[in-house]
């Protein structure tokens, strides 16, 4: 029987305690970001009728979105949730965190099972559960992606070895069925074959010849059915991914190392942790953006490489696989929104990779052969260095997650280019009636995104609220100009140009904006008012009166949509 039903091994319990403890201020916070369409505003999950569907159809269909997204199991976690929670959101977090302590709980596992080491084993469970890169996964109810695939894929492979090891049938179909569980929860999960494969190469390459075939055997079947489920996807979504942007391949090639190049410094000084960062695109094979990375990478795989040989060790290999394999996914640039390239939920699985690769050089500190896996006093300070650093860094982001207020504005303290985090921060701003402040960071969105609609039309309606017409006019200008069809923008327009005592341009926007929608009441009182201003006085009151036969009508909308 497999670890951990063998015995209890009480430095995980220490280390269960150590993670539980930091994400616990988590429970009282609220749903933020996703959380609102994917959990408050999603009727699909109010019925346990909606399971069925969600094998047949993409992760965000229910708002009408063509998304690249394949993850009915996670869409069965949300639905399981709410059912057990409904809008209780402390019930989603603790759900959350509980999955995070399984992760971390299976992680130890493996690390067991491989290094044979409690001792690293312990310290890499604790770096996994504490890193400050869970807090995205963990903190944020829509982020459980990530441990639910992490816990199927974890424990598949401890299945597998359990089959390498006693050559059951049974162990290998538990493997086979907890890769289909982690595939369905989230796409990273296609690269379990591959670490499979490369623990096979490692470990079992010197072993007996029945060992070795049956890891072949176990190889294969994984490949097999990792393919049937990019079939499944092909069926499902029409395409293996969905490309909401499109890039050329050069672009997405002479990026990947600077992407690689920002997970290895968040994994190594996770010291500025947001929900967003700011990734931009590499265009050219002589910038420094592009240069830089690709020297240091290629130092760290040499590094690795080197030390792996030296120490003849098959563990340090296999680790360092696990740290970038998962990551390879996250390369193809055209599968994200435009220039949203890097999240520390990526970094859920590397960082058990990195982890071990930590414990393993650690212990190397002061190292004596008669006490091998024993740390040395010396090695115990760095040890202590490293898990109070992480440990304060988790605690303290943790803290950033408590309101949306305070969570998009950290966000865009970290990344003053990303248009999105700069959004949801005005946004926020404003539903705080800070609206000087949500429109001069309106202001920076539309200087980084020119071709964005709604943040346009949004800063011209604070524009206009805030008596700024002339800046109003040319933020109505250019939605209108991105949107021409959209009623809304023309009509506040029209309101700009009548609080501006133009009375005659702003009659022009408004029939513009009632050609569109021509059973807007507030449109037509508008016009009136408009026309009122221009000495045409009954062609007002046919207007004025045009919007109360509206208004006494079937209570339909009351302006411009």
């Amino acid at each position: 029987m497999p670890w951990p039903v063998r015995r209890f091994h009480w430095p995980l319990l220490v280390v269960l305690m150590a993670t539980a403890i930091l994400f616990l201020p988590a429970l009282r916070y609220p749903f933020v970001y996703d959380d609102i369409p994917q959990v408050l505003e999603n009727p699909e999950l109010r019925t346990w009728n909606s399971l069925p569907g969600f094998f047949v159809k993409s992760l965000w269909s229910e708002v009408g979105a063509k998304g690249g997204f394949y993850r009915p199991l996670f869409k069965t976690w949300l639905v399981v949730n709410y059912q057990l929670w409904g809008t209780n959101v402390a019930g989603w977090h603790a759900a959350n965190l509980i999955c995070h302590l399984l992760a971390v709980a299976l992680a130890y596992a493996l690390v067991l099972r491989l290094t044979r080491a409690r001792s690293i084993a312990a310290l890499a469970a604790l770096i996994f559960g504490i890193h400050p890169s869970r807090i995205e996964s963990v903190v944020w109810i829509s982020g459980i992606a990530d441990p639910l695939m992490s816990v199927f894929l974890l424990g598949g492979l401890l299945a597998y070895l359990e089959y390498v090891e006693t050559r059951r049938g049974s162990w290998l179909a538990s493997a086979a069925l907890l890769l289909v569980a982690a595939l369905l929860s989230k796409e990273t999960a296609i690269v379990f074959a591959a670490v499979v494969m490369v623990h096979s190469l490692a470990f079992e390459r010197k072993r007996e010849p029945e060992r070795r075939r049956a890891a072949t055997r176990a190889v294969a079947l994984f490949f097999v059915i990792t393919v049937a489920y990019l079939l499944v996807r092909v069926m499902v979504l029409g395409a293996l991914s969905g490309r909401p942007t499109e890039l050329p391949l050069s672009t997405v090639l002479l990026t990947a190392p600077s992407l690689l190049g920002f997970y290895a410094r968040q994994l190594a000084a996770p010291f500025r942790v947001s929900l967003f960062y700011d990734t931009p695109y590499v265009r050219s094979a002589r910038a420094a953006e592009f240069v830089v990375p690709l020297v240091f990478l290629g130092i760290l795989v040499t590094a690795l490489w080197l030390w792996a040989r030296k120490e003849k060790s098959p563990a340090i290999a296999f680790f360092s696989a696990l740290t970038l394999l998962p990551l390879l996914p996250t390369l193809d640039l055209r599968v994200f929104q435009w220039k949203e390239l890097a999240h520390d939920r990526y970094l859920y699985l590397p960082v058990l990779g990195f982890s071990v690769l930590v414990a393993l050089a650690v212990r190397r500190i002061g190292w004596h052969r008669e006490k091998p896996e024993a740390f040395s006093p010396p090695a115990r300070i760095a040890i202590a260095v490293v898990v109070l650093t992480l440990m304060a860094s988790t605690s303290i982001h943790v803290r950033f997650w408590r309101n949306p207020l305070v969570l998009y504005g950290w966000a865009s303290e970290v990344a003053p280019n990303n248009a999105t985090a700069l959004n949801l921060f005005a946004r926020e701003l404003l539903a705080a009636n800070r609206k000087a402040d949500a429109l001069a960071v309106y202001s920076r969105v539309v200087h980084l995104a020119p071709n964005w609609w709604e943040v346009h039309y949004n800063a011209g309606v604070l524009a206009y609220e805030l008596g700024r017409y002339a800046e109003a006019e040319v933020l109505l200008g250019r939605a209108i100009e991105l949107a021409p069809q959209n009623a809304a923008q023309f009509y506040i327009l029209g309101l700009v140009r009548l609080a501006a005592n133009r009375p005659r341009a702003a009659e022009a926007a408004l029939r513009q904006a009632l050609e569109r929608y021509p059973s807007g009441k507030d449109l037509h009182e508008a016009l009136g008012k408009a026309l009122l201003a221009q000495g045409r006085q009954k062609e007002a009151e046919e207007e004025f009166a045009a919007g109360r036969t509206l208004a006494a009508g079937d209570g339909g909308p009351q302006a411009a949509e």
